[in-house]
């Protein structure tokens, strides 16, 4: 398992993934570029087809129809040469791509060049091929016209035993009668019959091979040739050192190992200073990625156990634009560092990634290389196209990688980017590493935390804004701090209000030690909402309070009185009393009897209250 770098291709983008790295057929350091004379390379040619069964060269002689042949002359560290043979009958126009960045030459064997120009690509071919040009020519000739375009390669083929790759320039050309290409090895060197191809609109393989030695018939007039092959012996190995650094590379490939050395060495205080660690020791050494992703894959470390392994750089990226290949390298040692900060690749494989994207393309454009500036621009390109939902990046893992990883890249970049420009660049994250301490990160809330520790303001917010799902747990130690302070502040006579906010902060409290942090802002913003606001309720529910009791009590005194009916009117009519009785209510009852006895009447009143007896007793005195 690794943590793997998949850069996208500018002349083929099959992943669409999020780096670009441009295809460089010539390399434009210039100081590594081993020139040939034109002597030296026709004696080489002539020495190679007395020894090696070279057949021979595919230049069509015939009056008919033009034509393009390339031969392709691989030598043991896998420098190339290139020879381009065209032919036609009389006078005419043609184009041809040759390198825009190094040396190349034409010679006419048979007529002349009347007119020639150098367009871009575009102009010719409809699509912008960056390291190269398209050499346009009108030439005249009595008979048949004969021009030969030579131009080198330093690493036309990567080569580290027992294996090797080799992989052309772009081959492009004004489509003519018959076109094709030939690729010879060193002898003893064994072509893979199932992994040669000529890779344009559609791949197929050649129509000769024998042992070192294929011959493509292209029939398109813009392809690539990709070829593998075996080498015997063992690859010599040679270990350089720097400070903590070790390189193990073979021997064809020290000078650029000591490059990458010294580019390690020169950023590793800087780095350190940002990232708040220090690395034990780090190991480096080149790789030839599968057939399949020789240009996929920039490089990887990998990962098992918990840490990151030794960093692994694909040759092939030195053929891109200059300083790409110092970019990976800064992309795989950034890695090591989030690693050493103690931030999962296992669970935050985004941020590892996202992280590793911006910091080296910072680091190395500072440097001054190109490569860094075509970087970035293809990641902005990459990143614009995208849907700003990346609630996917928090399921991205080493063990689970997914189909379209260009944009898990270039997602994970824009994220990283665009926090960064919001808080403060590489400083904020300077900042954030210093966060940390000796906390161990390995899920998104935790480190939403610290990196709004380090913005002083909530990130989580933003990227939620994304579609991240995160708990915003710097809000909650906010809260906690503020909920504490403001139960503990209030007077005991608040009351049930302290009690309440009291209560609703130890739950906050325990919901997030649960890990429920939304749960715990709830019930710790109710508790400063409580507390805030206790006097005000207390003052509203004691004067509630009394309201209520002298309401009641103003009620009470208000009720009417019963009012005793006049014992005369009563009376009436019976005559002058001789006596009146009262007799008390039956059973508890609340009405009385009164007896009146006069003039040998008797007649009786029950609309008198037991509680009168006290008056009818008085009557009878």
């Amino acid at each position: 398992m690794g943590i793997r770098r998949i850069p996208a291709l500018p002349e083929a983008v099959r992943t669409g993934a999020a780096r670009r790295l441009k295809v460089s057929d010539h390399t434009m350091r210039n100081a590594r570029l081993r020139l040939t004379s034109l002597g030296l390379f026709l004696a080489f040619t002539v020495l190679a087809s007395t020894v090696l069964p070279l057949p021979p060269a595919a230049v069509d002689a015939s009056p008919s129809p033009d034509s393009y042949s390339y031969r392709f002359l691989v030598d043991e560290d896998g420098f190339t040469r290139v020879e381009v043979n065209y032919s036609s009958p009389g006078t005419g126009s043609s184009w041809v791509f040759v390198p825009k960045f190094s040396n190349w030459t034409h010679a006419e064997l048979s007529g002349d060049i009347e007119e020639s120009e150098n367009l871009t690509t575009g102009a010719v071919a409809g699509d912008d091929y960056y390291f190269y040009q398209a050499f346009r020519f009108r030439f005249k000739s009595a008979g048949t016209f004969l021009m030969t375009v030579r131009f080198n390669m330093t690493l036309g083929a990567v080569v580290i035993e027992p294996r090797g790759v080799f992989y052309s320039p772009q081959i492009g050309f004004q489509e003519a009668g018959r076109a094709s290409a030939e690729v010879l090895l060193p002898q003893g060197d064994t072509i893979d019959a199932g992994k040669a191809f000529a890779v344009g609109r559609a791949s197929y393989g050649p129509s000769q091979l024998k042992g070192n030695y294929a011959l493509f018939e292209l029939y398109e007039n813009l392809v690539r040739l990709q070829v593998e092959f075996s080498k015997s012996g063992k690859p010599e190995m040679r270990t350089l050192k720097r400070g903590i650094f070790t390189f193990h590379a073979v021997e064809r490939y020290v000078d650029l190992a000591g490059e990458l050395l010294d580019l390690y060495d020169g950023v590793y205080n800087s780095t350190v200073e940002l990232f708040n660690v220090t690395l034990p020791s780090v190991d480096v050494e080149f790789f030839i990625p599968d057939f399949d992703s020789i240009l996929t894959v920039g490089g990887y470390v990998p990962f098992a156990g918990g840490r990151v392994g030794d960093i692994h750089l694909n040759l092939f990226v030195e053929r891109f634009a200059e300083g790409t290949l110092e970019v990976v390298a800064l992309h795989e040692l950034v890695h090591h560092f989030l690693s050493q900060a103690r931030i999962s690749p296992g669970s935050l494989l985004w941020f590892h990634e996202g992280m590793a994207q911006y910091v080296s393309v910072e680091v190395v454009d500072a440097l001054g290389y190109e490569g860094a500036k075509t970087e970035r621009e293809s990641l902005e390109e990459a990143a614009s196209g995208l849907i700003k939902r990346f609630y996917y990046l928090q399921y991205w893992s080493p063990e689970s990688p997914p189909a379209n990883m260009g944009t898990y890249y270039a997602a994970s970049y824009y994220v990283i980017s665009r926090l960064a420009e919001a808080y403060g660049g590489l400083d904020y994250y300077a900042r954030f590493f210093k966060t940390i301490g000796d906390a161990r990160i390995s899920d998104d809330d935790v480190l939403a935390y610290h990196l709004s520790l380090a913005a002083n303001a909530s990130v989580a917010r933003v990227l939620s804004g994304w579609g991240f799902n995160v708990a915003d747990l710097y809000i909650s130690s906010s809260l906690i701090e503020e909920a504490r302070l403001a139960v503990g502040g209030l007077n005991p006579l608040f009351q049930p209000y302290k009690y309440l906010a009291g209560w609703l902060y130890r739950q906050g409290v325990a919901s997030l030690e649960e890990g429920d942090a939304r749960a715990g802002n709830l019930y710790l913003a109710a508790a400063i909402f409580l507390a805030r606001w206790a006097p005000l309720l207390t003052v509203a529910t004691v004067v509630a309070v009394v309201a209520a009791v002298v309401y009641v009590l103003r009620a009470r005194r208000a009720k009417p009185k019963p009012v005793l009916p006049d014992a005369t009117a009563v009376l009436e009519g019976f005559g002058k009393p001789d006596e009146v009785l009262v007799k008390p209510p039956k059973n508890g009852g609340r009405l009385g009897t009164i007896q009146v006895c006069g003039n040998g009447k008797l007649g009786e009143v029950s609309a008198i209250s037991s509680r009168h007896q006290r008056t009818s007793n008085n009557l009878r005195s």
